[in-house]
């Protein structure tokens, strides 16, 4: 066999080998085809969790769809950083932003089914669950305690929220300082327009 007549041979066996999706040891085409390390990299950047979660406070017609709860994640996610997760106070904007979202300013109480389905959408976010506890209060005692006790400032009127046009208004004394009224405000106010923004 000629020198043309192996080159021949060996460009055949090497495709033939790219074609079945093995390893090529020839430099000159390792890049040809991906190890199945790469392909699992590769696949693991494109895969979203689109898993849907039985949501127990927040509305299920809502958000009873992945796409649905995909945004209210991106919602939540986009606020984080600018919140205390850990304390279970700054969750009150949530709260508040979601009473707002739904036209519903008694309030409807339910913490720690509030903080159930948080845990279900944004897994390993909250810290302080007490893991050993399947579910319910105990689970959540630290943060329902933190969360009830910050409504005490905000729901005050026979334990509702001013309307939305007013709660901002300074003749409302909310029992907390400037700056974290305006911070909170601020928050409850994003959140608020995101979860609209979702339902387009």
């Amino acid at each position: 066999m000629d020198d043309k007549e192996k080159q021949a041979q060996t460009t055949i066996n090497v495709w033939g080998l790219a074609n079945i999706g093995c390893t090529i040891e020839n430099p000159t085409f390792q890049t040809l085809v991906a190890t199945p390390d790469e392909r699992k990299a590769d696949e693991a950047e494109v895969v979203e969790d689109v898993e849907l979660v039985d949501l127990k406070f927040f509305d299920a017609k809502k958000f009873g769809t992945i796409e649905r709860q995909q945004k209210f994640r991106q919602v939540l996610l986009n606020v984080i950083p600018k919140m205390d997760v850990d304390s279970g106070r700054d969750w009150v904007a949530v709260y508040i932003a979601y009473h707002y979202y739904v036209k519903r300013l008694f309030i409807m109480k339910g913490y720690a089914d509030f903080f159930a389905d948080i845990e279900r959408l944004l897994p390993e976010r909250l810290a302080k669950v007490k893991q050993k506890e399947p579910k319910g209060d105990k689970r959540y005692k630290s943060y329902t305690e933190a969360l009830a006790s910050e409504c005490s400032y905000w729901f005050i009127l026979d334990e509702c929220l001013p309307e939305m046009a007013e709660w901002r208004s300074s003749k409302f004394n909310y029992r907390v300082d400037d700056n974290r009224r305006s911070r909170i405000q601020n928050l409850v106010k994003e959140i608020y327009q995101g979860l609209k923004d979702a339902e387009a």
